[in-house]
């Protein structure tokens, strides 16, 4: 898999876990949006990050979560340092259209055989740092 795809995936998993924590639809998240105004309080923003946890086993303090920049594809890229997958692209550094707009990252589902290539991935990774 390569790391846009992984992005991709990450970033529709994150999308789904983030609507499930607000209880709305995940096709109604906008990615590149701020996730405190969606009305994430410090009581749902611990419930996504037990969600982050249980999905991708990994832990992410709360206040590296809010300095990421605090939108779906912000956190994604970090879930995605985390796992060590890198795209060559800082959460400070998305991809943007030709105006400096970011761009969103289209939302991909997570099934278990790309889970477990992720996971299986990670395990070889040597760029990983905790």
């Amino acid at each position: 898999m390569s790391p846009e795809e992984a992005a991709r995936v990450v970033a529709g998993t994150l999308a789904r876990l983030m609507a499930d924590v607000l209880h709305m639809d995940h096709q109604d998240l906008d990615h590149d949006r701020r996730l405190d105004e969606y009305g994430l309080d410090s009581l749902m923003l611990a419930e996504l990050l037990h969600s982050l946890r249980k999905r991708f086993d990994i832990g992410i303090p709360p206040l590296e979560l809010l300095r990421s920049g605090g939108t779906i594809t912000d956190v994604s890229h970090l879930v995605l340092l985390r796992l060590g997958i890198t795209a060559g692209t800082e959460p400070s550094s998305p991809p943007s259209d030709a105006r400096g707009r970011r761009k969103a990252v289209q939302p991909v589902l997570l099934d278990e055989q790309s889970w477990r290539r992720l996971r299986r991935e990670r395990s070889s990774a040597t760029l990983w740092c905790p």
